[in-house]
C-alpha cells in the first residue's frame, strides 16, 4: 500500500510525469471502454453522440449528459493546466538562463547587470553548477515532449506540403491557405526553438573559454582551470532512454534538410 504522502515525497518534475501518465492512462482506458461497450451494446449503430442518444429516455439522458460534461470539463481543465505549466516553465527558463549565460557570465563584457561579486571565482563555480542542475532537472522533465513535438511537427509540415504539392489544381484558396498555415507555422516554431538551443550552446562554450581571463593568483588559476575543464556547455539535450540528443546551431539546417528528403520521398514512392 502506498502511504498517504507519496506523491508529495517525489520530486517536482516526477509528479508532472505521474499526474501526466495517469490523466493519459484515464482517458485511452476511457475511450476505448466506451467504444467496445458501444458496439456490444449497439452494433448497429454509428458511434456518433446524436446517434447514441437519440430515443433515449430522459431519466438516463440527463445523468449521461451530466457525466460526460463533466468528464470533458476535467479532460480540458488538466491538458491546458499542463500545457499551461510547460509554458510557463520553458518561458522562464529561456528568459532566465540565455541572458545570465549570453553576458552576465562573460568575463570582460561589461556593463553588467549583476553584482561583481557573481564573477568572483568560487562564487561563480557554484553559480554555474547550479544552473547545470537546473538545466538537468529541464531536459529530464521536457525530454519526453521534445520528441513528440519533433515528430509530430515533422509529420505535419510533411502532410501540409505534400498535399499542396500533389494538389495544388484541386484545392480552392481557403485549403490552400489552410495548408500553407499549418506547413509554415509549424516549421518556424520548431526552427525558433531549435536556435534558442543552438544559441544556447554557444554562448555556453563562449562564456567558458573566457573564463581563461581570469586575472588572480597562480593557485585560483589552477582551481579554475580544472573547474573549467569538469564543465560541459548548457544545452538542451535527450539523453538515457532517447538516445544522446544535443541541440545546436546545425539542428535548424538539419531539420530543414530532414523535410525536404522527406517531401522528395514521399513525392517518389506515394501515388499523386
Amino acid at each position: 500500500m502506498l502511504s498517504k504522502g507519496w506523491l508529495n515525497k517525489r520530486s517536482f518534475s516526477d509528479r508532472i510525469r505521474i499526474q501526466f501518465l495517469i490523466l493519459s492512462s484515464i482517458i485511452i482506458i476511457s475511450f476505448s471502454t466506451a467504444v467496445t461497450l458501444h458496439f456490444l451494446l449497439f452494433p448497429t449503430t454509428p458511434i456518433y453522440i446524436t446517434s447514441f442518444l437519440v430515443g433515449m429516455k430522459p431519466i438516463i439522458l440527463i445523468p449521461i449528459l451530466i457525466v460526460c460534461s463533466l468528464f470533458c470539463l476535467l479532460t480540458s481543465y488538466c491538458v491546458m493546466s499542463t500545457i499551461m505549466l510547460y509554458t510557463n516553465l520553458t518561458f522562464n527558463y529561456a528568459m532566465t538562463l540565455h541572458p545570465i549565460i549570453s553576458h552576465e557570465l562573460l568575463i570582460r563584457a561589461p556593463p553588467y547587470r549583476t553584482i561583481r561579486r557573481l564573477r568572483e571565482p568560487y562564487t561563480l563555480t557554484l553559480f554555474y553548477r547550479s544552473l547545470e542542475v537546473l538545466t538537468k532537472k529541464f531536459n529530464h522533465l521536457f525530454r519526453p515532449v521534445i520528441v513528440i513535438t519533433q515528430m509530430i511537427i515533422y509529420q505535419l509540415i510533411l502532410v501540409a506540403i505534400y498535399g499542396l504539392i500533389t494538389s495544388w489544381d484541386q484545392l480552392d484558396a481557403i485549403m490552400k491557405s489552410y495548408l500553407i498555415i499549418a506547413a509554415s507555422v509549424p516549421m518556424i516554431f520548431w526552427g525558433v526553438v531549435l536556435q534558442f538551443g543552438g544559441s544556447l550552446v554557444n554562448n555556453s562554450i563562449r562564456t567558458l573559454k573566457s573564463w581563461k581571463m581570469f586575472p588572480r593568483s597562480h593557485s585560483q588559476r589552477k582551481f579554475f582551470s580544472k573547474f573549467r575543464k569538469s564543465c560541459r556547455p548548457l544545452g538542451i539535450r535527450v539523453d538515457e532512454d532517447y538516445g544522446q540528443l544535443l541541440i545546436k546551431k546545425k539542428s535548424v539546417l538539419n531539420f530543414l534538410k530532414s523535410i525536404v528528403k522527406g517531401t522528395l520521398k514521399g513525392l517518389l514512392a506515394l501515388p499523386k
